[in-house]
């Protein structure tokens, strides 16, 4: 190991890590602004793990939402009566289980 190396904190080698992953887009793309954003200073790799899990869901959800995995990744226009009620179901469905509480 070179001793002159510089060595960031945790979460700034977490988001190298990820930037460097060659598994995904969607995974060097979150690791390349999260280091723009420097959020690697300030959380650790716990923290960055959570934050990249629920920004994936987030990615999930939109998909879902739009329709984008059928149509080349464009949205359909005829699909926008179904993306407005699932939209509505789940967030019916998820203020109906914050009322609960």
């Amino acid at each position: 190991m070179n001793p002159n190396r510089f060595h960031g904190t945790e979460g700034q080698d977490y988001l190298q890590e990820v930037a460097n992953s060659s598994s995904s887009g969607f995974e060097r793309r979150f690791g390349e602004i999260s280091t723009t954003l420097r959020l690697g200073e300030t959380l650790n790799r716990l923290e960055l793990g959570l934050l990249f899990n629920a920004a994936s869901k987030g990615m999930l959800c939109y998909i879902a939402f739009n329709g984008l995995g059928e149509s080349e990744w464009r949205i359909n226009p005829k699909r926008e009566a179904n993306r407005m009620f699932l939209e509505r179901e789940f967030t019916d469905e998820t203020f109906a289980k914050t009322d609960e509480y």
